[in-house]
């Protein structure tokens, strides 16, 4: 009958150990879920902001295309600054470059993109073509007697949306006419 005593102290001895460790792990636990919901949200975040980057370039490029048909129009008008969104060369260059300008007034010295609405950003995209100076086409004879053609140049500097007004990007093309 004496041992049946010593084994029930020995367990009295021994009690809520269990549960100690049992709130540990739930802590741990915890901690681990917390940290895989942060990083979860974050990589929602990195998505969403790449996505609208690309719509962004993708804009862009709709941008691009649309002023070079434009360009392939048979009349241009004069780049004098009476239409909006064609920009005289600045011989002298003491002009800041309109594309690295924060303040440039997009909206209103630009010309709007004219194809179908692209859907998914915030707004349509926007560009101006600057006209460059006369240069001959490379590779053309430098003979005397033989007359060089003089061909247009033109850069055209696009600014297009992604999904936020956020995510924008600026496009540039050489396009020689």
């Amino acid at each position: 009958m004496t041992t049946t005593i010593a084994m029930i102290e020995k367990r009295t001895g021994q009690r809520g150990s269990t549960l100690g460790v049992s709130l540990i792990f739930l802590v741990l636990l915890t901690l681990l879920g917390l940290t895989a919901m942060q990083d979860t949200g974050l990589q929602e975040r990195m998505a969403g902001n790449a996505r609208d980057k690309d719509m962004a370039l993708q804009a862009g490029e709709a941008g691009l295309r649309d002023a070079e048909a434009y360009l392939m129009t048979p009349v241009l008008p004069a780049f004098n600054g009476a239409t909006s969104g064609l920009i005289a060369f600045d011989r002298d260059g003491i002009k800041p470059s309109y594309w690295e300008d924060s303040n440039y007034d997009w909206a209103n010295n630009s010309r709007s993109y004219s194809g179908a609405d692209i859907d998914g950003v915030g707004n349509q995209p926007r560009y101006v073509i600057e006209e460059l100076p006369q240069a001959p086409l490379p590779g053309q004879s430098l003979a005397a007697d033989e007359p060089v053609e003089d061909h247009g140049a033109y850069r055209i500097t696009v600014r297009a949306e992604g999904g936020t007004s956020d995510a924008a990007a600026v496009l540039q093309t050489v396009y020689r006419r």
